[in-house]
Parts: C-alpha cells; structure tokens; sequence
C-alpha cells in the first residue's frame, strides 16, 4: 500500500473519523480496502471497531468484496477477525458464492 495513503489513513483514525461513513452505493471504507486488497488497510480498520458486518446497498459486506477482488489474503484476514461467511446478499449469494475457487480451510 502507498506509504501516504496509509498515512493519511491512520491520521483519519486517529482523529476520530466516521469508521463507517458511506459513499452514494453504501461502500464503507473497509469494503474498498478489501475490494482492492489493501491488507494492511483492512486490519487497520478492522484494529479500530470497523463494522465486518456492514452492508452497501445490494446486501454485501467486505468478505464479499474481497472475494469478489479475489484477494486470499484479505479474506482470510476478515474470517480470522470474525466475518461471517453466511451473510447473503440481495441476489442470495454468500462471499463463497463470489468466488468458489478460494478455499479457506478452518471455516
């Protein structure tokens, strides 16, 4: 991840900035880190109370974004830290559905 853009995040963090704020799709920050396999941004958020659960507006949740991206790594982070595989989006598909190759053992 850009040194700057880590930076800047971590003086959002620290300043007390809306973890959960939303863009115009209901995307929260932790949906775009993991949708673009930022890992260290991911854990990040995830270390200072992100929602793993939140929701944009078509049901899915950052474990669906990152399988989707495709991104093992930040899938596995998000299960590790307590995400929910379960959750179905407004299709009725859950993160696996999105990308059956990832296998994550301890699931």
């Amino acid at each position: 991840m850009n040194n700057h853009f880590e930076v800047l995040c971590n003086l959002l963090i620290n300043n007390d900035a809306n973890k959960e704020a939303a863009d115009d799709t209901g995307m929260t920050a932790l949906m775009v880190a993991a949708s673009n396999g930022f890992l260290e941004l991911c854990y990040l958020l995830i270390k200072h109370g992100a929602d793993m659960e939140a929701m944009d507006g078509s049901g899915m949740t950052a474990l669906h974004w990152s399988a989707i991206n495709g991104d093992i790594t930040v899938f596995e982070l998000l299960i590790e830290c307590g995400a929910n595989s379960e959750v179905i989006d407004e299709l009725g598909n859950t993160a696996l559905d999105y990308r059956g190759d990832i296998v994550y053992v301890n699931l």
